[in-house]
């Protein structure tokens, strides 16, 4: 098997004399790895195998199956991370059908389509027979979102397809050496010099787990339709690979539904949000209130007065500047406070002005956000 970074100038030879142009635009974000510098690190030898095994698994962790890998690619080239080289570890010792010197490609779909079954996910994996695909095959996977791994027969290499030009009719590929990237015409590899693994996804396979936390000073709810999700009792639920999961906020009395996080979701303020659990999910709902209601006393020519509530909130409700100036109240509660000039001195109104009070000694302040209000005294 050519893997090995010894024999890889006989790859790099051919890849040369085909080389032409740049990659191909749009091209898959497949994980690159480089075999050289996989070798070093781990000793295994003859690796390409287990390479585009790894290489492509990370591409569908990042595509909606989370639980491939214990962590997501780190997307700098060469990927060496531990999450890729962990799961390089179990695809050389237990999946690919890598013993030690040759990945049979007839073990190394196999060992794919387990890993994938026993992460709880179903995909199909379907290796052709040797010189029956068609590059025209290739291209509709490509199409489809769907790296193609690749056995150039005459070099016994592997090489995983993520992109291609149809003027010139080129194809891209991952390699394993560097340059880890490299295009060239087809017309010099004929489909004849080819075996394919074609790796599919298969709807609705495997589960994903959702959790659902709040944040804010308000309270309040969260439930979902498929039932599952009913917090705050009970905030995590695994739900089918592909399901259509609707959470739904319930504000307590007092409290406002603020949105959802994250953005991405663009569920805004909306009470319900509604999304396709294809990786795993972790959703918070913001909930608003109470609400503060500061108040200030403002003075001119020596004035002097108070300010008090109607009602308390969470304190001892607003007397000031005597003991308190502010308190939090329920979202929508009306307070009235109450201005007292002092001896020797007049009231003179509120602000801000657009709360509507004037010079009247009681303001009603609706609390649908938080307030500060001031009362003005003169002196007489």
């Amino acid at each position: 098997m050519i893997c090995t970074a010894m024999q890889r100038n006989i790859i790099f030879l051919t890849i040369f004399i085909l080389v032409f142009s740049a990659p191909a635009f749009g091209y898959l974000d497949v994980p690159q790895l480089d075999q050289d510098q996989i070798t070093a690190v781990t000793q295994y030898q003859y690796i390409c195998g287990p390479t585009v095994a790894t290489e492509v698994i990370g591409y569908w962790t990042q595509h909606g199956y989370p639980d491939l890998m214990n962590g997501m690619p780190s997307g700098i080239v060469p990927d060496m991370s531990q999450p890729i080289l962990d799961l390089f570890l179990v695809m050389a010792d237990t999946y690919s059908g890598y013993d030690g010197s040759y990945t049979y490609p007839d073990k190394l779909a196999p060992g794919m389509k387990q890993y994938f079954n026993d992460k709880g996910y179903d995909f199909d994996v379907i290796l052709s027979a040797e010189g029956a695909t068609k590059w025209s095959a290739v291209k509709a996977e490509i199409n489809a979102g769907r790296p193609v791994i690749i056995l150039l027969l005459d070099m016994d290499h592997y090489i995983v397809v993520i992109g291609y030009t149809n003027t010139p009719p080129t194809f891209t590929a991952l390699v394993g050496h560097v340059p880890l990237v490299q295009t060239w015409d087809v017309s010099a590899i004929p489909s004849s010099q080819i075996q394919t693994i074609f790796v599919r996804p298969q709807p609705g396979g495997g589960t994903s787990v959702l959790t659902v936390t709040k944040s804010g000073r308000g309270t309040g709810s969260v439930t979902s339709a498929p039932s599952g999700i009913d917090c705050g009792i009970d905030c995590t639920e695994t739900y089918s690979h592909g399901n259509a999961v609707t959470l739904t906020a319930i504000p307590d009395a007092g409290s406002l539904f603020e949105g959802w996080k994250p953005t991405s979701l663009n569920c805004g303020t909306s009470p319900t949000c509604s999304f396709t659990m294809d990786a795993k999910h972790k959703v918070k709902a913001v909930f608003r209130g109470p609400y503060r209601l500061l108040t200030k006393i403002k003075s001119k020519n020596h004035g002097s007065g108070s300010v008090t509530s109607n009602i308390s909130g969470i304190g001892t409700g607003i007397n000031c500047p005597s003991s308190s100036c502010e308190d939090y109240y329920p979202y929508q509660t009306n307070i009235v406070l109450t201005a007292q000039p002092g001896i020797g001195s007049q009231f003179m109104g509120w602000k801000p002005s657009s709360l509507g009070c004037g010079a009247n000694p009681t303001c009603t302040v609706p609390l649908s956000k938080k307030q500060t209000v001031k009362a003005k005294f003169e002196g007489i």
